[in-house]
């Protein structure tokens, strides 16, 4: 399931930030935590795969103009039909029944009636003097005070009170009166404040001493909570000053009190039903990286290459079109020493870092290959090893396939496997075909849909490099759509010729190329594929380049190997096939997946595949990828088409489209067929609904 957080007109980029990091540090890896722009929330069916929604600080009045009318009517029945809203500041206030921001200032005042209502009051801010937009130099730690009786399950860091950043945020206005509504005040201030908590005659009602910080009610069958202040702000990425010695007070305050923000947010999470990471650590920062091949005798001239054509002069330095890598000689002595990981970094990048201005060190393995102490997640020698003994098994064939994955890129902690290579479109074009980039943690690893996440160590998560010229060798245009097929069924055919008794293991394709397996424990007696339960495990996305007269394209894969969450993984199936039907039929028991073997074996086939392919076109697998795939004769809802029923008959050999022929009540065909095509349109599994992608 996916948590949204919302990042378009309206919102600041570091409170999309800032609230992305902290919801994936809290969450991950039991849930995506991807940012959206209003386009998604507005016509995109993300509602049934959305556990959270998070509007986070900005300014409010834009995302009236993005939401006012349909958007909120779809944001409040997400929420009644059991869905999750948190609104940060800006989010908050757009939360509430009303807004009263900055009266008075001819500048800056917003005031009037908001449509979502979670709040029936008044948001009111900001609650202390000073604020202005796009600065944090006069954020304030602002104290509260949490309500401990309205939340269980804490931990040993949980907060009576503690300071949390303040820039602009709101108070609500006379919450206590709001109770009968099923409002729950879960923090108050307890400062001073710029504005009134309540507009009753009394000074000593508690609203008045101490106003409302944070809310949380119900709606519908769903759950609100609304946010005044940012516990979602970590002091870690917050901008320095260091001549403003008053806001150096307020970082070390707020770096002070890390455990506490983190404890209040996690319970928060918990009181909405979500699961958070028992244990939250930061999301770890980027690792050196290893460049390393199987003949190592390549690397030499590769590094001069690029060092020639993109290197600064006097620097070893090589400037990609997004990302700049440092390369190092991984014998040099050096390397031991600790002290030089940031060199060429400014301050800036060190406390608050743009992934893709970040230098990436890249060790050149010229001999030997990373030991476990900096491969830590990755055994070199277990890849290479199996590559070799693999393509060996390729016999003479071995001697004109494409070689994929015979010179590796890895890194422990990447930014993005997929846009390390293609982002860097100078560096692409200097890359020979079959380059291939690994990462065991990716900080912003890409999907369909521009979807980006953290994806946790036991994910296989590769890019490969492969290059085509521009059209046939019957002077048609190269036939790239069919690429994604054939990527994706290599990876089903590398986890079906994995080991010994790996032949039928229930691993299929959903169209367009994700990799799904059926769960053992369903229905095991069942043959009938509609009655069965799959699991996603696996998919991919092509990005492609016209550089040098050819294609070049970046195959990305992600496959869910040994990780315990968010999603099942093939290790995962193979505990469910020993305990149960192996079991049951006294077969011997299979052995567990690596990454590294079945990267290599993945590599392998697909450089068979993708030479074949260049030479015989998609015929040549077609009849294997109808074996593998789910959707032979089945009946499906045409989202896009009036909510037609009809069945699936195929893909047409010459873009690669779905093609689906319009039946009756009945089931019977009645002679009109559809072309769908597989950058548009997506299965949802559950539903038989082929509908616009998400």
């Amino acid at each position: 399931m996916n948590v949204l957080v919302y990042s378009g007109p309206g919102t600041t980029p570091d409170s999309v930030k800032h609230c992305t990091d902290t919801l994936r540090r809290l969450l991950s890896p039991y849930y995506a935590i991807l940012n959206v722009n209003s386009s998604t929330l507005l016509t995109e069916p993300w509602p049934s795969y959305t556990s959270l929604l998070v509007f986070p600080g900005g300014a409010d009045l834009q995302y009236c103009r993005e939401f006012n009318g349909k958007g909120n009517q779809l944001i409040t029945k997400y929420i009644r039909q059991g869905g999750r809203y948190i609104g940060f500041c800006a989010g908050a206030y757009y939360g509430s029944g009303r807004v009263e921001f900055e009266v008075g200032s001819r500048e800056m005042e917003v005031s009037g009636p908001r449509e979502l209502k979670f709040f029936p009051g008044t948001a009111r801010g900001a609650v202390f003097k000073g604020f202005q937009y796009g600065t944090h130099e006069n954020a304030v730690a602002a104290n509260v005070a949490v309500d401990k009786s309205l939340f269980e399950n804490t931990d040993k860091d949980f907060p009576s009170t503690f300071p949390v950043y303040s820039n602009g945020g709101c108070l609500f206005v006379d919450a206590e009166k709001y109770k009968r509504n099923g409002i729950e005040v879960l923090a108050r201030y307890t400062d001073q404040l710029a504005v009134k908590g309540s507009d009753e005659d009394s000074d000593t009602l508690l609203d008045a001493t101490k106003p409302a910080a944070v809310i949380y009610t119900k709606v519908g069958n769903g759950s609100v909570v609304l946010s005044g202040i940012h516990p979602e702000f970590s002091p870690e990425l917050l901008q320095r000053y260091p001549s403003n010695e008053k806001y150096t007070d307020t970082l070390n305050q707020l770096a002070g009190a890390q455990a506490s923000r983190l404890s209040f947010l996690k319970s928060v999470f918990i009181k909405m039903g979500l699961k958070v990471d028992p244990s939250p650590t930061p999301i770890p920062g980027l690792s050196r990286l290893s460049l390393t091949a199987l003949d190592r005798s390549v690397l030499p001239p590769l590094i001069k290459t690029l060092q020639d054509e993109l290197g600064q002069q006097g620097t070893n330095l090589i400037k990609g079109f997004n990302d700049t890598f440092r390369i190092w000689d991984a014998n040099q002595e050096r390397l031991n020493k600790e002290d030089h990981q940031d060199e060429g970094q400014t301050d800036d990048e060190r406390f608050n870092p743009d992934l893709d201005k970040v230098i990436k060190d890249i060790d050149v393995y010229y001999n030997g290959y990373p030991d476990n102490k900096i491969s830590s997640h990755f055994n070199h020698e277990l890849y290479y090893s199996s590559l070799q003994k693999f393509n060996n098994a390729e016999g003479e064939a071995a001697s004109y396939i494409d070689k994929i994955g015979n010179i590796v890129l890895y890194g422990d902690v990447v930014t993005s496997t997929s846009t390390m290579l293609y982002k860097n479109f100078n560096l692409l074009r200097l890359l020979p075909a079959g380059f291939a980039a690994v990462g065991s943690v990716q900080l912003s690893g890409r999907g369909r849909g521009n979807n980006v996440w953290v994806n946790p160590p036991g994910v296989l998560a590769t890019s490969t490099v492969h290059k085509m010229p521009l059209h046939d060798r019957n002077n048609l245009p190269a036939p790239l759509v069919f690429v994604q097929y054939i990527v994706s069924l290599a990876m089903v055919e590398a986890i079906r010729s994995f080991d010994s008794g790996f032949e039928d293991f229930p691993v299929k394709l959903k169209w367009p190329n994700d990799v799904y397996c059926e769960n053992p424990d369903f229905k095991q007696d069942s043959k009938d594929e509609d009655n069965l339960e799959f699991y996603k495990v696996g998919g991919l996305l092509i990005n492609s380049n016209v550089l040098d007269n050819q294609y070049v394209l970046v195959a990305g894969l992600g496959v869910n190997v040994s990780n315990y969450a968010p999603s099942i993984s093939l290790n995962t199936i193979v505990n469910k096939l020993n305990s149960g039907v192996r079991k049951t039929k006294n077969l011997p028991p299979l052995r567990h997946f690596t990454i590294e073997e079945l990267l290599a074996k993945y590599y392998v086939i697909l450089g068979a595949m993708f030479t074949k392919f260049r030479f015989m076109g998609f015929g040549a697998f077609e009849d294997l990828y109808y074996k593998r795939w789910l959707h032979s004769n089945k009946i499906v809802t045409l989202e896009q088409h009036n909510n037609v029923k009809a069945k699936i008959i195929g893909i047409s050999k010459d873009y690669g489209m779905l093609i689906v022929e319009e039946v009756d009540r009945n089931n019977k065909p009645i002679g009109k067929t559809y072309e769908l095509q597989p950058d548009g349109n997506s299965f949802d599994m559950m539903k038989g609904l082929l509908k616009k992608k998400a």
